[in-house]
């Protein structure tokens, strides 16, 4: 729940033990994300209120914009060369990801990063998921988690194009 701004609504798997710290300025609410036991995957999910007065801001190409930008920033520590940009759309989520090889990780820290920007109706967000195997089935749950999340603020649902 973002303070006075609604609700994401997120179908998390009862593997993952979650815990949520609420933030009143800016209104958001930041999600860390593990297995319920071992050290599988590290995942943080930040949600925040998008201000009415500019909803430019959570359109596909601005989300895929940041996204874009976020991974360019983190090439000089990646295997790979490039960013290759993953669209992921729901029902009510617009969102961009994509996927580094740390180059050199030190011990006791993840291999993979998935990263990416999320909409859905009043609310955007980041996430992160940190792995060590790319292909780790909390990575894809986590993934689906995201795109199936739903938006409502006071018995009412977010427009999947935007916020309202």
């Amino acid at each position: 729940m973002v303070p006075d701004h609604g609700k994401l609504s997120l179908s998390v798997p009862a593997t993952f033990g979650i815990s949520t710290q609420t933030l009143a300025e800016p209104p958001s609410v930041i999600l860390q994300i593990r297995p319920a036991t071992g050290n599988a995957f590290a995942a943080k999910i930040t949600v925040v209120w998008l201000d009415s007065s500019n909803p430019n801001r959570a359109t596909p190409g601005a989300i895929r914009t940041i996204t874009q930008n976020a991974g360019m920033a983190r090439l000089d520590t990646a295997v790979e060369k490039t960013i290759t940009i993953q669209d992921m759309n729901g029902p009510q989520t617009v969102a961009a990801y994509f996927v580094l090889t740390d180059r050199n990780p030190k011990p006791g820290e993840f291999k993979y990063l998935t990263q990416g920007t999320y909409s859905a109706g009043e609310l955007m967000g980041a996430f992160m998921i940190l792995s060590n195997d790319p292909n780790a089935p909390e990575v894809s749950q986590t993934l689906r988690m995201l795109k199936a999340a739903t938006y409502s603020r006071a018995g009412r649902t977010a427009n999947p194009s935007g916020p309202k």
